[in-house]
């Protein structure tokens, strides 16, 4: 069989340019926002009551665009989704010392924003199959003390929501979602934010809807997005006093401006088309890899949608013929720069080593050598960047073959 020389051993690139950027931004968009630059207005908040204390127009059109979305009550944007998170736990007014199940398998901001909020993590493991916080696991974790279970749906793909609903009824814990790369997809037809308390979307540069920086969190419950929004806005000057009469809190300037809600509102009317494209590029690449030896492409749930923000695999180092960390450095010489190997390992990060953790087998084995992903997102995955990524892959499994 001819082999073509790789790319970390001096033959050519597979992926001859550097891979497009995913265009998240039109001419339009571009003009609107001139226009908004020109008027001066670039944010409606001020820390008093009224309604400078909801924002700009376009942060209130943009709550109200994301509530109708979702069909729920209430909807309210922070600066990042780091600091709706945050806000979020503090919302929910646990006894301090609370222990809140969260999976290690997730950017730090979910875990930093538990313990900001003065409540314990306890790291629970995930499934093989999603990626996403395993039920059966996290029943095992509660305890008198759990009060949250909180579930991130991570690359895409939603956990098992309607488990996670029953065991949350069952234990009279509050469920939360942390839905930052998993803006459209549903299971049974429906949100994560359907079956959740309260959780949300990030708008992060990275994310299926970017803005640079920003998030949104949404509830039915009326009491948490009256907190919700005090938080964000110097609640212990500003907070009508009807809504916070009963309680007493510091808040923060976690507001969201005008420009990233303009961009936000724009983009929410395109995420199904710029969500769309990434579902498709994933499902080619599925489809072709899924012969590699020593490569799996793991099943959705039964009755889900997936965003794929990261098309996620799981890699057979002895089927394959060569380790996973050969892989990735090989991948990335042929020039596909969006493959990752490693996700995240926060019960090793020094400063949460002292949080209760369950069985962490699985996040473990992944990280360690079984976990391959290609980050979709960013990235405009048109035809020839398929086709060139497909090419790169056969290159270095036809090395040892």
């Amino acid at each position: 069989m001819n082999t073509e020389i790789l790319a970390i051993h001096g033959g050519p690139k597979a992926v001859e340019f550097p891979p497009k950027s995913f265009a998240w931004l039109s001419n339009e968009d571009v003009e609107s926002v001139s226009e908004l630059l020109i008027s001066q207005k670039l944010s409606g908040f001020l820390a008093q009551s009224g309604a400078s204390y909801l924002g700009g127009p376009n942060v209130v059109n943009l709550e109200r665009n994301f509530a109708e979305r979702y069909q729920t009550q209430h909807a309210v944007s922070f600066n990042s989704w780091t600091s709706g998170l945050e806000a979020i736990f503090i919302s929910v007014d646990l006894p301090k010392g609370s222990e809140v199940i969260v999976p290690s398998w997730t950017m730090s901001a979910t875990v930093a924003s538990i313990a900001l909020a003065d409540l314990m993590p306890v790291f629970c493991d995930i499934e093989l199959e999603t990626f996403n916080l395993n039920p059966q696991r996290a029943l095992e974790l509660i305890t008198p003390r759990t009060r949250a279970i909180c579930v991130v749906d991570i690359f895409g793909q939603p956990a098992n929501w309607p488990e996670f609903r029953r065991i949350a009824n069952d234990h009279n814990l509050i469920l939360i979602a942390d839905s930052a790369q998993t803006p459209l997809a549903n299971v049974q037809g429906e949100s994560p934010l359907y079956f959740a308390d309260l959780g949300g979307f990030s708008f992060n540069r990275h994310k299926h809807l970017q803005t640079g920086e920003g998030g949104i969190v949404l509830t039915r419950n009326s009491e948490y997005a009256a907190r919700l929004r005090a938080i964000r806005n110097h609640g212990e000057v500003s907070a009508p006093e009807v809504q916070m009469k009963h309680r007493k809190l510091i808040g923060h300037n976690w507001r969201l401006g005008e420009v990233e809600a303009l961009l936000a509102n724009r983009q929410l009317e395109k995420l199904p088309l710029m969500v769309d494209a990434r579902r498709k590029a994933a499902l080619t690449l599925r489809n072709e890899l899924k012969e590699f030896r020593g490569l799996r492409l793991p099943n959705t749930l039964l009755d889900a949608e997936h965003d794929y923000y990261i098309l996620g695999m799981h890699f057979d180092a002895s089927t394959a013929g060569f380790s996973r960390d050969y892989a990735i450095e090989a991948l990335r010489a042929e020039g596909i720069d969006f493959v990752i190997g490693t996700y995240c390992e926060l019960h090793e990060v020094l400063v949460y080593k002292d949080f209760r953790c369950g069985n962490l087998d699985v996040t473990n084995k992944l990280n360690r050598s079984e976990f391959l992903g290609l980050y979709l997102c960013g990235y405009q995955f048109d035809e020839v960047l398929i086709s060139a990524t497909l090419k790169a892959f056969r290159k270095v499994w036809q090395e040892h073959s």
